[in-house]
């Protein structure tokens, strides 16, 4: 998967603009978390090392954090 397609589906399902993650501070940033759904990319905070994705999430809750 492009970037621009999971910025843009990342946008959609948030209900929300690609234009208005990036003027927030957001940007797609490759993944490597393992989970089996992941498409390869997590949306950060620019400047920030956490992971905001949903794969992240949903391995946190997996894992009982």
């Amino acid at each position: 998967m492009k970037r621009e397609d999971f910025e843009s589906g990342y946008a959609k399902r948030s209900g929300t603009t690609v234009e208005w993650l990036q003027k927030h501070g957001r940007e797609a940033r490759p993944c490597d978390c393992g989970w089996e759904e992941c498409e390869g990319w997590q949306m950060a905070h620019v400047g920030d090392g956490e992971k905001i994705s949903q794969g992240t999430i949903g391995r946190r809750e997996r894992n009982g954090v």
